[in-house]
């Protein structure tokens, strides 16, 4: 009966301190998951106030496609038997053949519609991993419900 005893309070501290792991590991995630999306929406923002000067400056910074504030509404594809790689706007479906026409499109042209487009992009984004979050950490909670059970089934 003892050991009983000892094997429950043991059972009751794994318990505690795996909840615990689980709540901590999701409120992480959540964190992550805000910052993420803010340094988005910040970059988005920034690129959006900059002057035409200081675009000209941005554009000539050499970065790739996941570096561009306009990532989320810009694709590329490598064009076949050649080094030009193509970028398409996805409001527009214009093509070009540098990001930096691809983003001064972007920034130039109809910007507000741009802009509100990258912005909703990055919001489903935000709700899609929310989402995943979610449904990982009920996933983990439901896994240990089941060990915890299957334990008390052995007492």
């Amino acid at each position: 009966m003892i050991a009983n005893k000892g094997t429950m309070a043991q059972c009751i501290a794994l318990k505690f301190q795996t909840s615990s792991h689980i709540k901590d590991r999701y409120d992480k995630a959540i964190v992550e998951n805000e910052q993420e999306m803010d340094s988005y929406i910040k970059s988005v923002n920034r690129f959006y106030e900059l002057l035409s000067t200081m675009l000209d400056d941005f554009l000539s910074l050499p970065h790739t496609l996941e570096e561009s504030p306009c990532q989320h509404i810009v694709s590329s594809r490598k064009l076949e038997r050649s080094v030009l790689t193509e970028y398409t706007c996805s409001i527009c479906l214009l093509k070009f053949y540098s990001l930096a026409q691809a983003e001064w499109h972007c920034k130039m042209i109809e910007p507000d519609k741009h802009k509100q487009a990258i912005s909703l992009k990055i919001c489903r984004l935000g709700v899609e991993s929310l989402t995943e979050i979610n449904q990982k950490y009920e996933s983990d909670i439901r896994e240990f419900a089941k060990v915890i059970t299957e334990r008390r089934l052995l007492l």
